[in-house]
């Protein structure tokens, strides 16, 4: 059961960290803003929220060029370190809420991090989207080759592109 309760710790806190990265990306960065909404009515529409697929494929591409991104790897310090530039480019506040979760195959402590992406922290209204952004160590799931190589294009990747 241990164990258990740390994967369930260690998926929950990827999740919420992804959802936050998410959901900034939908915000204005930049700050631009009408009047504040009212209580009932949100300014937002999910017609007017731009989204350009084709660039969020090449920042699918960008992760996926890194390679695997277990936790606790050079890979995912990596990654941490793409999104960091990013959003601060955007002028984006970015944190890193550090813990250590055990992991599965040997109980050995492994760093990780939920990254926080935040613009208007002030504000009322807000959005949350979050999405984990490690991949598995290996594709254990694959009954071809169950240890070979992971990049996680349509796991950690996807959702943070």
């Amino acid at each position: 059961m241990r164990w258990l309760s740390g994967q369930m710790v260690f998926v929950g806190a990827i999740v919420t960290a992804g959802a936050l990265v998410a959901a900034l990306l939908l915000f204005d960065p930049l700050g631009h803003s009408a009047a504040p909404p009212s209580e009932t009515t949100s300014k937002f529409r999910l017609d007017e929220i731009p989204f350009d697929g084709k660039q969020a494929y090449e920042y699918l591409k960008q992760l996926c060029e890194i390679g695997p991104r277990p936790s606790g790897s050079a890979g995912m310090v990596a990654q941490q370190k793409l999104i960091t530039e990013h959003f601060r480019k955007l002028k984006a506040q970015v944190s890193f809420q550090e813990f250590r979760a055990r992991n599965p195959q040997d109980g050995s402590p492994v760093p990780m991090a939920n990254i926080i992406v935040q613009w208007h922290p002030d504000r009322k209204e807000r959005i949350l989207l979050c999405a984990h952004y490690d991949t598995r160590p290996f594709p254990d799931e694959d009954t071809r080759n169950p240890k070979g190589i992971f990049i996680g294009a349509n796991d950690g990747a996807s959702g943070v592109a």
